[in-house]
């Protein structure tokens, strides 16, 4: 039959080849993750950015890593630092840390506002870098429960953009994202990443850029009092510096405990002058 018509045995294996491969293709990809574009403002805080997900089938655990492309231009809000000191000493080489911080997120109306638990943590563990240019999200649906087939936000991140003179000229940062999906039964679920693309605005910051250097209140001066509200900021969540770049002193790149000891050191022991140029 073959030899009597191999015309027609040609188109058949050519269409069975094409319908499975479509068929193949279809099934390796179940689920979408993307991060919507977002305009945000200059020099302001607490900004959402909008993680979207489609989905084939159930999915009941998440793993995703999210990290900036263009820290000098914004990083992921700090919800909550927690910092213990096990070595009190005004040398920063003698004090042993440990960190814990937590990226503020938004899960109510979203996909994961049920979920048995869900955390975004930053750098954890770094005492150098207090700003959260990497988070890491992870969570679990409750049993019975997990996000059913169809497409919604996932949840939701906060951006703080630094506060740019007018002339600054590159105004655009990346999100790149990866991660893992699972279903109920714990097999994981193959899924395509999409980053985002974050362009801030022109708005001037107007008088933020007048700060002084290390008057973190905003009060006009340099004192004890700037001590007590950056102890406060980094470690109470008391209320923002003006801008963040105002405490960072020493200088380094992020405001750090290094920045409390240059601080005290400038005011009660004429230590060296302070420096806020953001080197980075």
């Amino acid at each position: 039959m073959f030899k009597e018509r191999p015309l027609l045995w040609v188109v058949f294996l050519w269409v069975f080849w094409l319908t499975s491969g479509a068929d193949l293709a279809s099934g390796q990809v179940q689920a979408y993750v993307t991060v919507r574009d977002t305009l945000l403002a200059s020099g302001d805080t607490y900004q959402e950015v909008t993680v979207l997900l489609q989905n084939d089938v159930p999915i009941k655990g998440i793993e995703f890593w999210f990290t900036l492309g263009s820290p000098s231009i914004t990083d992921f809000t700090t919800d909550y630092i927690q910092v213990q000191i096990d070595t009190v000493s005004l040398n920063p080489l003698e004090i042993d840390t440990t960190v814990v911080r937590k990226c503020k997120m938004r899960k109510s109306g979203t996909l994961v506002q049920n979920f048995e638990w869900i955390e975004a943590h930053g750098e954890a563990g770094d005492t150098a870098f207090l700003d959260c240019d990497w988070v890491k999200v992870a969570g679990m649906a409750q049993e019975g429960s997990p996000i059913p087939p169809g497409t919604g936000v996932l949840f939701k991140l906060y951006l703080d953009v630094l506060c740019m003179p007018d002339t600054t000229q590159d105004r655009t940062a990346t999100i790149f994202v990866t991660g893992n999906l699972s279903d109920p039964d714990g097999v994981r679920v193959e899924a395509e990443f999409t980053n985002s693309i974050i362009i801030v605005d022109q708005t001037f910051c107007g008088d933020l850029i007048e700060c002084i250097c290390g008057d973190l209140n905003a009060d006009g001066n340099v004192g004890i009092v700037d001590v007590v509200y950056m102890i406060n900021w980094l470690f109470n969540s008391g209320p923002d510096v003006c801008p963040e770049m105002m405490g960072d002193v020493n200088p380094h790149r992020g405001v750090s405990i290094s920045d409390i000891v240059y601080l005290i050191n400038y005011i009660f022991n004429d230590g060296p002058d302070l420096e806020c140029a953001r080197n980075y």
